[in-house]
């Protein structure tokens, strides 16, 4: 499963569950997986293709999705206008790229590493 998510408390919860069936995979159970993407991990993936071709409209983009999330961080604290991230990769994978924390982001408690999401 794939889950596209941004919400600080409801990243930690799958985050949570994520680690909860790589150690029951661990320990030879058959179980699924889940795998964590966020806007940032989205729109590297996405520059330098036909739908962000250069850091411009890269920056157009992320400029009116801040004014509908007011959870993503400015531009400058991410790597998506870095040369890294507009490099071209071997094997078709794109960087992973994470924000930088904010003094907020700082404060919260960890990820729990067990529990159950309940679903």
């Amino acid at each position: 499963m794939v889950v596209l998510i941004d919400e600080t408390a409801g990243a930690r919860l799958a985050t949570a569950e994520k680690q909860r069936l790589d150690r029951l995979r661990n320990q030879g159970r058959s179980v699924g997986s889940i795998t964590i993407a966020n806007t940032l991990a989205v729109l590297a993936r996405a520059a330098g293709t036909e739908h962000l071709p250069d850091r411009g409209s890269m920056q157009a983009l992320y400029s009116r999705l801040r004014k509908l999330d007011d959870g993503l961080v400015p531009i400058a604290d991410t790597a998506l206008l870095s040369a890294t991230t507009w490099s071209r990769y071997r094997g078709g994978s794109a960087p992973r790229v994470e924000p930088v924390a904010t003094d907020l982001q700082r404060r919260r408690a960890p990820v729990p590493t067990t529990g159950h999401c309940g679903a």
